[in-house]
């Protein structure tokens, strides 16, 4: 009974027990769940806190309290105050916030938490580089904002137009504003203008401001910029590991050669041409490695006609998506940047190599034409609507996507029809052979122009004019590699090696891609012809530098992952060699030295513990003995790490960090910002500098010539019809032409609202035709050394105004030490008359740069250093006085003082008026001889304060003549800072300096705008 009775009570106790165990596991669950909830709610957390971080500057941008003013410091107090409260509320045990860690994908997600922080971090890091350094550069106060010269100047221009204009969201594609007297057709793409229009909009609600669109534009560049990260850590997560991925995304965040063209104010579509070209290679990767997973071969094109008759799609869903991704990326990058031929031929490239591969391995290459015709079509359809405009799309763009993705399918039918008849792989290559040939003849014979078309497309980035005298034209040298990417630059071509053994070894698809992408653009810098000594370079430009740079971190993150491991596994394989007794000693100093030889040891490790353990069953006191032996040996390796291990990782890390970011930490005890690695330093004074821009006297110039010169009665806001190409605009009669050189056309567009005969995108240039006859434009006048021939350029160009500025005067290099940039070589380059400017002369000093007369002849010397006026170099040499330019403004900067008229300041951009000039006549009375020279002058001030004289010298017979291009009696409307002169002497001379009679003359605005003839008193 009482075993009974026991036997009752246990069956009793048993279910109490069980659900007491229950209990406690329910109780461990629930806490390892909270546990777990907490911990990825932090990560959560610090998401949010790290975005309160990161866009505080942009909040803060586009709100009432401007950034950087004097409550700055409270408000991102308080604004880091809000972010950080969050942190308690989301992992309090008592917050009513629960997740489901149930689900799979929700798992996922949070363990990806950790690196998506990280990654995050970066993507902050990168923005505020790019925004808070510059910002005291572009945000200037008074409500000006500056944007880098050029190309980001004339980007404002399209989006102001485009927004003020009443036509939103149409964009103009030919500019009137621009290449007087022809207008120009613009080449600039469409979807760099609209995003930033579609935002400004957006946040203006319908009625965006001048002051919106411009800060919008002036922080659109930096956030492009910052986003680079995130395709470029995949990418390398992609090819390789995650580890790579967040190097790379690190290394592009700071990265000096391509941080300068996205930074705050450097609206340039150079960055969207990077982000979108990025991102397609990515999907492109993506496509690639997931079609090639698809069965034993890859896609085929029986499962892709199989899933279509079945209409389901769901074992392919992935790969098409990618590929459409990949096709749809590629075509953003062609709507943002014309010279989207580039990543057509680095496709095809990547592909027909691919082709060639598969096909000698015996593999399909169907998967290759799935991929292939789609990326080449998609985009082919994306530009579809803007072939109408002549300026942009050509039959170029046309004609390479449809012949990428026809010859796509034809490399994969030629493998499949040699495959189907058994012929031998090698086959392949010479069927390929004779199919180019043909194509190539067919096309010659049937299209020559399109042929001629593509020829000039490879030749585009061949050694020329521009290359010479265009600094992002110029092919890259390797001391300009080193200050874009320092060390990294020689890590990237080491990491070309990984590179190669890797698809040698494996050949995938993507790495190839990876492959033939950064070798193109490493090769069209130029950079590899200056290493190997060959001057001229064939091809090559600094401005893809910014493109090679996503190569540099992608390369650089292999490199540093890879070494790093080997050094690991390196020191690892020693020690653990050198630990072990007999033939564990013999792995360790012989094969053990490689990582293959650690995974060896530690099988054979492992297959000597089974052996020992069925011997321990067996035999107690050896199984003893053999357990004392492992323990002392595991004890030997764990004092070798501890020894060994720590020091020698610690080593191999230090090299690393050393390679990538030398100096550091060798320079910790410089002065900031020279205590930082190459890159950061270079990174942080482009950054602080700003964008490149022009200095403030040309502002100054530009906002006087805007308010005080002749409107030129074209609406500046208007969406204007385009011309056929070839024919030029009808302007009113009113308009007239600017004449600078074409650097600044697009700022005297925006700023002075005035119309350039020449600007960036080197219209208007002129030069020599090859017969040797003149072609009117900005060269062949600056340096004429002939009024009359000067005359006839600007008639011919309609100009009105002519705006010098002391670069464009400088031939000795003072602007070089001035931290300017001389042009005057630049304009001789393009004129093709370089030689005899200038000569070596014998100073106190020792051999000094001087001018020559040939050079004071030239009129951009007459102008802007003598302002037109009559100076006299030597005995043999005088130059007469311009007779049909004056001097109307001049900004407040002396650059240098010049030793005439006791010592002339020369200011530093000036602006000349072109006009007819009054012809003042007059007779000679009295005993005065024939042949006595007459002389008119008149004291000119400038707007500025500066006096000079203006004078003209003629012999008279009885009478004289001058025309005079300075009026005194004001001009037709009120002028503010206008060139002002005193009424004419005109003297009969006796001798140099001694006057017979002297009478004084007045000449109207009229006259000297229409070239009237004015009586003046007889002498």
């Amino acid at each position: 009974m009482k075993r009974s009775g026991e036997g009752g009570k246990q069956k009793k106790t048993r279910p109490n027990a069980t659900l007491q165990l229950d209990r406690l596991r329910e109780s461990l669950r629930e806490s390892l769940r909270d546990r777990l909830q907490n911990k990825w709610l932090f990560y959560g957390s610090l998401i949010l806190l790290e975005s309160f971080i990161i866009f505080y500057p942009l909040v803060t941008a586009f709100s009432p309290t401007i950034f950087f003013e004097e409550g700055r410091r409270v408000s991102f107090l308080f604004f880091i105050a809000a972010g950080a409260g969050i942190l308690p509320i989301l992992i309090s045990k008592k917050s009513s916030f629960r997740l489901d860690l149930g689900s799979a994908r929700l798992r996922t997600l949070l363990e990806r938490l950790p690196v998506f922080n990280i990654l995050y971090v970066i993507f902050g890091i990168s923005l505020l580089i790019r925004t808070v350094l510059p910002y005291d550069r572009v945000f200037v106060g008074g409500g000006r904002v500056m944007f880098g010269s050029d190309d980001p100047v004339y980007h404002v221009r399209l989006v102001e137009n485009l927004l003020f204009g009443g036509h939103y969201p149409h964009r103009i594609f030919f500019d009137p504003y621009t290449l007087y007297p022809h207008g120009d057709h613009l080449h600039f793409a469409p979807l760099f203008d609209q995003i930033p229009a579609f935002f400004t909009w957006l946040l203006g609600l319908g009625a965006p401001t001048q002051e919106l669109m411009e800060t919008v534009l002036a922080y659109y560049p930096a956030v492009l910029g910052a986003l680079v990260v995130f395709p470029v850590y995949f990418i390398g997560k992609e090819l390789y590991s995650r580890a790579v991925g967040l190097v790379s995304a690190f290394l592009i965040a700071i990265l000096p050669g391509f941080l300068f063209r996205s930074i705050l104010g450097a609206a340039d579509h150079h960055v969207a041409e990077l982000l979108f070209s990025t991102v397609a290679m990515l999907f492109l990767v993506l496509a690639l490695k997931e079609a090639k997973a698809c069965g034993a071969g890859g896609v085929t094109f029986e499962q892709l006609a199989a899933a279509v008759a079945k209409r389901d799609f769901s074992s392919l869903r992935k790969v098409l998506v990618f590929i459409f991704l990949a096709g749809f990326s590629f075509g953003l990058y062609a709507l943002t940047w014309v010279g989207c031929v580039l990543f057509v031929f680095i496709v095809f490239v990547a592909l027909f190599a691919q082709f060639i591969f598969e096909h000698l391995r015996g593999n399909s290459t169907d998967y290759l034409c799935i991929v292939g015709v789609p990326v080449f079509l998609i985009p082919l359809l994306m530009i579809s609507p803007f072939l109408n405009h002549s300026g942009m799309y050509s039959s170029v763009h046309t004609a390479s996507m449809l012949i990428g993705a026809v010859v796509v399918l034809v490399l994969s039918a030629t493998s499949s029809v040699l495959a189907r008849r058994k012929m031998v792989p090698y086959a392949y290559l010479f069927v390929l052979l004779a199919e180019g040939i043909a194509i190539l003849v067919v096309l010659r014979l049937a299209t020559p122009s399109l042929y001629a078309s593509f020829a000039n497309a490879f030749g585009w980035v061949k050694y020329g004019i521009a290359m010479e005298v265009l600094g992002e034209m110029h092919p890259m040298t390797l001391d300009a590699a080193l200050r874009n990417f320092s060390t990294c630059f020689y890590i990237s071509l080491a990491g070309f090696g990984f590179v190669i053994y890797s698809v040698v070894k494996k050949w995938r698809a993507e790495e190839s891609l990876f492959l033939v992408w950064s070798f193109i653009n490493l090769l069209i810098l130029g950079v590899i012809f200056d290493m190997l000594g060959i001057s001229p370079p064939p091809i090559g430009m600094s401005r893809f530098v910014y493109y090679y740079a996503v190569n540099v971190a992608l390369l650089c993150g292999l490199f540093a992952v890879r070494t790093t491991r080997l050094g690991f596994d390196f020191f690892s394989s020693e020690m653990e060699g050198g630990a072990g007794t007999g033939k564990g000693a013999g792995a360790g100093t012989g094969k053990g030295a490689g990582a293959g030889a650690v995974r060896k040891n530690e099988r054979k490790v492992k297959g000597k513990q089974k052996v020992e353990e069925r011997q321990r069953q067996k035999q107690k006191a050896e199984a003893s003995k053999g357990s004392k032996g492992s323990k002392k040996s595991e004890k030997s390796v764990r004092r070798g790490l501890k020894k060994y291990g720590a020091p020698n990782r610690v080593l191999v890390v230090f090299l690393i960090i050393l390679i990538l970011f030398y100096p550091f930490p060798f320079n910790l005890t410089n002065s900031f910002p020279e205590n930082l690695p190459d890159n950061f330093k270079w990174s942080y004074y482009h950054a602080k500098s700003g964008p490149s821009v022009f200095p403030e006297d040309w502002y100054e110039s530009l906002f006087w010539m805007r308010n005080n010169t002749p409107d030129p009665g074209v609406n500046y806001y208007e969406l204007y019809e385009e011309p056929p190409r070839g024919v030029d605009y009808k302007y009113p009669e009113s308009a007239y032409g600017v004449m600078s050189w074409w650097d600044y056309g697009h700022v005297i567009t925006l700023y002075a609202h005035r119309i350039p005969n020449s600007n960036p995108f080197q219209g208007g240039i002129g030069g020599r035709n090859e017969d040797g006859s003149l072609r009117p434009g900005a060269c062949t006048f600056f340096v004429s050394r002939d009024e009359e021939e000067a005359n006839w350029i600007l008639d011919e160009l309609g100009t009105r105004y002519v705006v010098s500025d002391f670069e464009m005067a400088d031939v000795t290099g003072i602007c070089s030490r001035l931290g300017l940039t001389p042009k005057f070589s630049a304009i001789t380059a393009w004129a093709k008359d370089t030689g005899g400017y200038i000569m070596r002369v014998n100073t106190e000093k020792g051999p000094q740069i001087a001018p020559t007369a040939k050079y004071y002849s030239t009129m951009e010397a007459r102008l802007h250093l003598f302002d037109g006026t009559g100076v006299e170099l030597g005995k043999d040499l005088y130059l007469q006085p311009l007779r049909h330019y004056r001097l109307v403004h001049e900004s407040p900067s002396t650059i240098i003082s010049m030793g005439w008229q006791g010592g002339q300041e020369i200011k530093f951009v000036k602006v000349f008026e072109y006009v007819k000039g009054a012809r003042v006549e007059g007779s000679v009375e009295g005993t005065a001889p024939n042949g006595s020279v007459v002389e008119i002058s008149t004291n000119v001030t400038s707007n500025q304060g500066r006096e000079f004289v203006y004078s003209a010298r003629t012999l008279s017979n009885g009478t004289y003549s001058f025309v005079v291009p300075y009026s005194t009696e004001g001009t037709d409307f009120e002028l503010e800072g206008f060139t002002v002169a005193a009424p004419y002497k005109i003297k009969l001379m006796k001798n140099e300096t001694v006057a017979l009679r002297e009478v004084e003359q007045s000449v109207s605005e009229e006259a000297v705008l229409q070239g009237k003839t004015v009586r003046a008193p007889a002498l």
